[in-house]
């Protein structure tokens, strides 16, 4: 994909990413890292990586809000997906703020904007 170019596709997000078609795919996490349901269990099962990275993080710790983990994964593609674990909300199923997703992108887009490599 160029880069900065958005696409809106639909389908199975696991599929769509071991087929190279995104770099980046981005969710929300809860801060003790459960990933019990959903798509977070999806991904953890198909990259544990993204588990691995995200147990460097303290579970339960509130400060995680508005953060996020990244893996760098290989898709059965063979091309490189970074997972972005956004915490969102503070416990698993619930307390989900529209301001911790937020501040998420917001760090994303000031890290973009400075060229720094994610």
């Amino acid at each position: 994909m160029a880069k900065n170019e958005l696409k809106f596709l639909k389908g199975d997000l696991i599929k769509l990413a071991d087929k190279g078609m995104f770099d980046i795919l981005i969710f929300g996490l809860d801060c003790y890292s459960i990933f019990l349901t959903g798509i977070s269990k999806e991904i953890k099962q198909r990259w544990p990586e993204t588990k691995a990275i995200d147990q460097r993080t303290k579970k339960g710790d509130v400060h995680k809000l508005g953060s996020y983990s990244i893996a760098s994964v290989k898709t059965k593609s063979g091309s490189t997906l970074l997972i972005l674990n956004m915490y969102t909300q503070y416990k698993p199923g619930k307390d989900f703020k529209l301001l911790h997703l937020e501040q998420c992108l917001l760090r994303l887009q000031e890290m973009m904007k400075a060229n720094v490599s994610i």
